[in-house]
């Protein structure tokens, strides 16, 4: 079956740099049609389940056999996971005492002199730690390498390179994308929404699902929830990219439904992962009360917006990981089951 690609550059967006100057870029508009390269159904290939797995809601890829899953458990935040030997190690304390968070979702995993961090921010909380996850793993508790205080309005903050990324809200209440330094000083900034006569570019962090970094930090990817559609993001050279599997029409009283609500009842993309080549959205298009029943597939897009393959699924998935080979594709059920997809 043909697949149709179009990809929306029709968005103005506004940055200001740290001077109080802005630019204002209005970007072209082209569609591309084209197959993808692959379109095929995955099978599981191991499937891990057990009281190890309770209470996990998303996972993270940290090696090519350790995973780090969010989980529901009265004392900590995340599980480590090793796929090769079943063994795991609890931390991120939760709670409201020094070093703790009562909920905590991971931005990033870096690797410094052979060192891995994990950066992990509080939900609500304006903090982000890095996390020193050799000497975690090896010690069997928490080992914060950095504490970082984000500015007051901040949502998610991604650390690249020097600087960081940052889901901001104004004082219309609407979110945009800020890059900073670590000294608070604004370097530039997205605003939202815009959109064209056809399409809609939507740059509104609250309304995404799949926000990640590429590994290099000179791309953020954007799946939106209630958009059919991803966002590409070229962090330092102020450009943006919109891609979709079909024609979409520009329909911002979406925004407005959900600011109103706290929901739509379509729903897009749920969840994903980066890695250096590619963009895996895991898409379900459907009514958010029928999404634990569905069966969803998964979108992968390289950077530069083409569709490279779409993956069908016998499970449904609430999130999805990539391991850093790029050979293998986990994800964590509805019913709290990891499973591991071999993708070569």
């Amino acid at each position: 079956m043909k697949k149709i690609i179009c990809i929306a550059l029709s968005a103005v967006f506004v940055f200001s740099s740290c001077n109080g100057n802005q630019r204002v870029f209005q970007i072209g508009e082209s569609i591309v049609s084209r197959i993808p390269d692959v379109e095929k159904t995955l099978t599981a290939s191991e499937t891990f389940t057990g009281p190890c797995f309770e209470g996990s809601y998303s996972v993270y890829t940290i090696s090519d056999s350790v995973l780090v899953l969010n989980i529901r458990e009265d004392n900590h935040i995340f599980r480590a996971f090793n796929t090769r030997n079943n063994s795991y190690v609890d931390f991120m304390g939760k709670g409201r005492g020094p070093k703790e968070f009562v909920t905590g979702s991971i931005s990033g995993v870096r690797t410094i002199n052979n060192t891995i961090l994990i950066d992990i921010v509080g939900i609500n909380e304006q903090v982000l730690y890095s996390i020193d996850f050799n000497s975690t793993i090896k010690e069997g508790k928490t080992v914060i390498r950095e504490r970082l205080d984000l500015l007051p309005e901040t949502m998610s903050t991604y650390i690249i390179g020097d600087d960081l990324l940052s889901e901001v809200y104004n004082d219309d209440d609407i979110i945009s994308l800020k890059l900073y330094n670590k000294n608070n000083r604004i370097v530039s900034r997205m605003e939202q929404p815009f959109g064209g006569d056809e399409y809609l570019a939507v740059c509104q962090p609250l309304l995404g699902s799949v926000k990640r970094v590429k590994p290099d930090g000179a791309l953020f990817s954007m799946a939106m929830i209630y958009f059919n559609e991803v966002n590409i993001f070229d962090i330092k050279g102020n450009n943006h990219m919109s891609v979709s599997i079909t024609k979409h029409t520009n329909d911002l009283s979406i925004v407005n439904d959900y600011l109103k609500n706290g929901h739509t009842d379509q729903i897009y993309y749920w969840g994903g992962d980066v890695s250096d080549d590619a963009i895996y959205a895991l898409y379900y298009n459907c009514d958010i009360g029928l999404i634990e029943d569905t069966l969803p597939v998964i979108h992968v897009f390289s950077w530069d917006g083409q569709l490279k393959a779409i993956y069908h699924l016998n499970e449904s998935l609430r999130s999805i990981t990539v391991s850093k080979d790029g050979r293998s594709l986990y994800g964590v059920s509805w019913d709290e089951v990891i499973y591991k997809y071999d993708l070569e």
